[in-house]
């Protein structure tokens, strides 16, 4: 599952056939436990989740929900092989996760019974979709309290206490529950804790829940964590009766009155916010007491128990509700406390006005415009300077800060920040790690947010900082970086200078190996890194940027043309080197089938083969666009685009054969054998022949032939930024001059 969950950027049918054997081994099973293929579906669905885009309907990102929900319907359905019920509801519940459609439709059992023999397996499944509750949460709220309510359905020593945490904290995250559902939850659960024998192996199920309420909760549970230690207490003592499956439980429920544990309730095991030290303390020693009693159950289970606590790190700001109450790190930060320059120097007094000005700015005062300018001249100067990692969340709340409706200021954080991430600046004493977690951050911001934030000219200079960005990240990183970018490009489609910045960066990446930058470091970066950009220029978004060229090649606007026709002369440059590279790439692009999604992007690149230049030519000559003008205008630019790309004068006359026999078997009025012969022919008289008349014919022929005119002349316009009409008229002046140079 986790080669799975690597292989997923792909779409790697592999993913498939690794998917199929986990459902499979888990069939072959029948009752017995397989936690590690459950708990393997459920590190899937969380790597798949964590990357899906949550807007648009890339087909990539469609495909990866398809498989998410696969893999969650798996283990509904172990959960109901685990169950007796008096219907199939939890097939049905199973069958509308795998659609994605809505549960409405049918009633969930009110009360469901442990197969004997399960108990253990169907423990593990609980744990296994518990980690799958925050990617159903996106995918469907109905369809997660579907699921919760079957789980609350089993009886108490089902397991169902694993997934309190995660159910509770994922629908209060979601707007479901509020802090009133957590308080009903913990009343009830306090009764059934009171309510079974001390010595009962099913009393640990809603201790353990109790526990995990108790952290979640925002108000005062004084009462209710003193009844989860008196209990622990109790059952790890040597006069208990208890098993020892029930002491090691009773263990773990101590660390998760503490926090997370990992692997059961999070795989980044936090300690929870309201957890004071004292707490803490008498925890650890109630286990280094169980470590002496001399029973070796509570002597494994104890020392389990230490190792959880020690893999806790503190809580993120993120995952306690009181916590998200309060105002955001954004509009928070002490420029003083992050960074101070020596004592009597200019760095000193520059950074105490960028402290002043930035806290003017956060505060919204009346003079926030004057501070915003000031700012701006601040990180100006600053911008030579070698900054510590952490002088980046003053420019983060700087680009977040709503006190000014201030382009100039975004602007200004962006030039900063990009100019921290150099390759070859220097750093004595400090790192700048932050720079690239924000730059990363940013990267990875839906369109949307990003354009809302930095706007397009913003999102311009994150593509141009992109080789300074990838020289200095992690391969996986890079990729993913890389990635996230290209959809901001395709994205914003129309802003075509944002795509051909992305080219260009691109450029600079593929051509830096084995160079340095000023300071005598390498510009190249790792050789994964650099065979998986050369691979996604190459194959991953050719099809995408086939579909933009051809939308934009459809569109008469003058800028739009003119800022396309650059982007897809850097994104063929791109293909260029990556085709002559060392690093053997197959540009598989170019081996798809010609249709009119990809046929102008296939004619530029005509040059890079005689076959796909063969191939393309055939297609766009069989075409009737007549009565279509978006079609006409699209293969018209397409055969300009194709017409100059003839090697030497065999592959012409070859060239030339091949259309006239198109045309005899097609005719000349249905199809465009004409004009592609003429603008070839045209292209081809004035590249070569020419320079074999004599000096006496020269002058008359490039006068009086208007094709030699327009195609040979230096004439300032660029033909995709003519109106269909106008480009027909080329075609026809190209036609009228072919019998005198065909002949």
């Amino acid at each position: 599952c986790m080669v799975a969950a690597r292989l997923r950027q792909t779409t790697d049918s592999r993913v498939v056939e690794l998917l199929d054997s986990v459902e499979k081994s888990t069939e072959l099973h029948s009752g017995q436990s397989c936690f590690g293929g459950h708990l393997g579906l459920a590190i899937f669905v969380q790597s798949v989740a964590n990357k899906i885009r949550t807007h648009g309907s890339d087909p990539s990102d469609e495909w990866c929900r398809e498989q998410a929900r696969r893999c969650i319907c798996i283990l509904v359905k172990v959960l109901d092989n685990c169950t007796l019920s008096e219907n199939d509801s939890i097939l049905e519940l199973a069958s509308c996760i795998a659609l994605g459609k809505s549960s409405d439709s049918f009633t969930l059992p009110s009360e469901l019974t442990v197969k004997d023999g399960a108990a253990q397996k169907l423990s593990g499944v609980i744990i296994a979709l518990s980690h799958c509750f925050h990617a159903l949460a996106g995918f469907s709220t109905d369809l997660l309290k579907s699921v919760v309510t079957v789980i609350l359905e089993l009886p108490w020593g089902a397991g169902k206490g694993f997934a309190t945490h995660s159910t509770y904290k994922t629908l209060i995250d979601a707007g479901v529950y509020s802090m009133d559902d957590i308080s009903e939850a913990i009343d009830s659960t306090m009764t059934c804790v009171q309510g079974f024998d001390g010595d009962c192996i099913e009393l640990l199920d809603p201790l353990f829940s109790l526990a995990s309420l108790c952290r979640l909760s925002s108000g005062k549970v004084k009462e209710e964590l003193k009844l989860v230690n008196e209990t622990v207490t109790r059952i790890l003592s040597t006069s208990s009766r208890m098993s020892s499956k029930g002491k090691a439980m009773a263990a773990f429920t101590c660390c998760a009155s503490i926090g997370e544990l990992p692997g059961v309730t999070s795989f980044v095991p936090n300690i929870s916010l309201s957890v004071k030290k004292d707490q803490v303390t008498n925890v650890v020693g109630m286990l280094e007491g169980t470590l002496l009693n001399g029973e070796v159950e509570c002597t494994h289970a104890s020392a389990l128990a230490l190792g959880v606590l020690c893999s806790m790190r503190n809580a993120s700001q993120t995952t306690q509700q009181h916590k998200r109450e309060k105002k955001s790190d954004r509009t928070n930060v002490d420029v003083n406390s992050i960074i101070q320059g020596k004592g009597g120097t200019i760095m000193e007094f520059v950074l105490q006005q960028v402290a002043k000005a930035h806290s003017d700015i956060l505060a919204q005062h009346s003079g926030a415009k004057h501070a915003s300018k000031q700012v701006c001249i601040l990180f100006k100067a600053l911008e030579v300077v070698s900054l510590p990692g952490s002088f980046s969340r003053v420019i983060e709340t700087a680009l977040y800060s709503s006190a000014v409706d201030d382009t100039e200021l975004t602007d200004s954080s962006l030039r900063i920040l990009f100019s921290q991430i150099e390759s070859g600046r220097r750093r004595i004493g400090f790192d700048g790690r932050g720079f690239f977690e924000l730059s990363t951050r940013l990267a990875k911001l839906a369109t949307e947010d990003l354009i809302k934030l930095v706007g397009e000219t913003g999102a311009q200079q994150m593509m141009m900082a992109m080789p300074n960005l990838l020289f200095q990240l992690p391969t996986s990183t890079g990729e993913e970086v890389a990635k996230c970018l290209w959809d901001i490009c395709r994205d914003l489609s129309n802003h075509q200078m944002v795509m051909t910045e992305f080219f260009n960066s691109i450029k600079t990446i593929l051509s830096s190996s084995g160079k340095e930058s000023r300071g005598k470091s390498k510009l190249s970066t790792s050789p994964a890194l650099l065979r998986a950009l050369q691979n996604f220029v190459a194959n991953g978004l050719f099809d995408e940027f086939c579909k933009v060229a051809t939308t934009q090649s459809s569109k008469i606007d003058e800028v739009s043309s003119s800022s396309y026709a650059t982007s897809i002369s850097a994104f063929l440059e791109c293909i260029n080197m990556i085709s002559t590279s060392a690093t053997t790439t197959d540009i598989r692009g170019l081996q798809s089938d010609v249709s009119c999604d990809n046929v102008f992007v296939m004619a530029s690149c005509a040059s890079f083969s005689s076959k796909l230049t063969r191939r393309v030519e055939t297609w766009i000559a069989r075409q009737d666009a007549r009565e279509n003008s978006s079609n006409l205008r699209l293969l018209l630019l397409s055969s300009l685009a194709l017409a100059p790309q003839c090697r030497n004068e065999i592959e012409m006359k070859e060239s030339v054969t091949n259309l006239f026999d198109i045309m005899l078997v097609a005719g000349i009025d249905n199809t465009l054998c004409m004009e592609l012969i003429a603008a070839k022919i045209a292209y081809w008289w004035d590249s070569g022949n020419m320079k074999e008349m004599t000096a006496a014919v020269h002058p008359i022929l490039r006068v009086s032939s208007m094709s030699s005119f327009l195609i040979s002349s230096n004439l300032c316009f660029e033909v995709q930024s003519l109106q269909t009409k106008q480009i027909c008229g080329i075609f026809d002046l190209l036609v009228t001059d072919l019998p005198v140079k065909l002949a």
